[in-house]
């Protein structure tokens, strides 16, 4: 499966971005800033660079004249996001996996906006991470996720319509079967893994599409990723 490594202008702070030959990396507006300061050449630049900082626009030109394929530009006015089209442009290319850095901090509709970008993954069939160094996000439909007995951390789940059914929880501090979660104003419910067997969290659905995943870990988002703490089972 290839992965789409989406490196955006919000706030990173991991460590390290893992990455592989074989990923797609898109560097989204703004977060061509971020690959430098990361070392990292991504193959596509996208964005209509509102973003940008002023000092990498010589070089994204340059870029843009030497390879035009290795540079979308957007027009400023219109229907997406330039994470979004980045995501499109990920999915025309066959990925199935998404982690998307530099989504979250600044602007606070620039985070709400990357979380529906979640939600569009997961109804494409696709999968999306939403990582900082101490926190992933993702989005759950009709699935198990398991968590490996090293797993440390919080984890807090969110419907995202009037309720989401069958939600069930094992071997983690606290349990629950087939419990229904409302949507709420804020944390609907909150768990702490520590000392747990393999751990999981299985969701059905009766009246809702998905659910919203928000893990608060101990360790580099990076790290916990290479040593495959959580893992997803349809």
């Amino acid at each position: 499966m290839q992965r789409c490594i989406l490196i955006g202008a919000g706030d990173c702070s991991v460590q390290k971005i893992e990455t592989k030959p074989e990923d797609l990396v898109i560097a989204v507006d703004g977060g061509y800033d971020t690959c430098r300061k990361y070392d990292i050449v991504p193959d596509l630049i996208v964005g209509d660079f509102d973003s940008a900082q002023e000092s990498d626009m010589p070089q994204i030109a340059e870029i843009a004249k030497i390879a035009p394929d290795h540079v979308v530009v957007l027009p400023t006015e219109k229907d997406d996001t330039d994470m979004l089209a980045a995501i499109r442009i990920g999915l025309l290319e066959g990925c199935q996996e998404f982690r998307i850095y530099g989504g979250m901090g600044g602007r606070l509709e620039h985070t709400l906006a990357n979380l529906q970008c979640l939600i569009y993954l997961k109804q494409c069939s696709a999968v999306g991470y939403l990582m900082d160094d101490k926190t992933t996000a993702f989005v759950m439909q009709n699935e198990t996720v398991w968590f490996k007995p090293e797993a440390k951390g919080f984890l807090s789940l969110f419907s995202l319509g009037e309720k989401a059914s069958g939600v069930t929880i094992r071997n983690l501090k606290y349990e629950m079967q087939s419990k229904c979660l409302l949507f709420l104003g804020g944390i609907s419910y909150f768990y702490y893994l520590s000392h747990i067997r393999v751990g999981y969290v299985f969701i059905t659905y009766m009246q809702i599409d998905s659910i919203i995943v928000w893990c608060i870990l101990t360790t580099l988002i990076a790290y916990l990723f290479n040593k495959a703490y959580f893992y997803v089972v349809k």
